[in-house]
């Protein structure tokens, strides 16, 4: 009898470890499988929400379109009051560059110095940086063998000038040959005539 209990003991002992063993081990064949299709569902649609969200993408500065707008709104602005102020500054005689930008104003003063004072489009004095990147000649008379002089920067930095070297005689014309700031090396200067009865300007 004794044989006989051992014998079902054993036999339920061994049992139980086949039945755990095979319940342990059936976790293990779904985890690598169930995976498998959550991974390829999840990358389908993204290509789709990438095209999708590319085309509900809204205008902004980086994307050229509204750029072009901001910056014409942002032109008209600067402009805004440009061109209404041609009071001459200095006395002088007061007009617009050909390139419809700079503001010029001319003068003739003793001891015969014809001097250029240059203004963007809203009449206020050009940087030191910039009056140097102008340029120019001035022409003393109208005869073919008239004299010309080159300008330079004054010596504070706010003009161009030029000086007669000889005593003057009234009436005079002075012909200025003007290269504005950032005009081309190939582009023709700016032409501007001062016929002059006598001295233009505060000294």
């Amino acid at each position: 009898m004794k044989s006989l209990k051992i014998f079902f003991t054993i036999f339920s002992v061994a049992g139980l470890g086949i039945y755990l063993t095979a319940c342990s081990q059936q976790p293990v064949q779904q985890a690598e499988v169930a995976p498998a299709p959550a991974v390829e569902k999840a990358s389908e649609p993204a290509p789709v929400a990438a095209e999708q969200a590319q085309a509900d993408e809204p205008t902004t500065p980086e994307h050229g379109h509204a750029t072009s707008v901001e910056e014409a709104a942002a032109a008209a602005a600067a402009q805004k009051g440009a061109h209404l102020d041609h009071d001459p500054k200095h006395g002088g005689t007061f007009f617009m560059a050909l390139n419809n930008i700079h503001h010029l104003e001319g003068l003739f003063v003793p001891p015969g110095v014809f001097r250029l004072y240059l203004y963007d489009s809203h009449t206020h004095p050009l940087k030191i940086e910039d009056v140097k990147r102008a340029g120019g000649t001035v022409i003393w008379g109208e005869e073919e063998n008239s004299p010309e002089t080159p300008l330079k920067l004054s010596a504070d930095g706010q003009s161009l000038e030029a000086a007669y070297g000889r005593p003057v005689k009234f009436p005079i014309t002075i012909t200025l040959s003007f290269r504005p700031p950032g005009m081309a090396a190939g582009e023709r200067p700016e032409i501007f005539t001062f016929p002059l009865s006598h001295y233009v300007g505060n000294p």
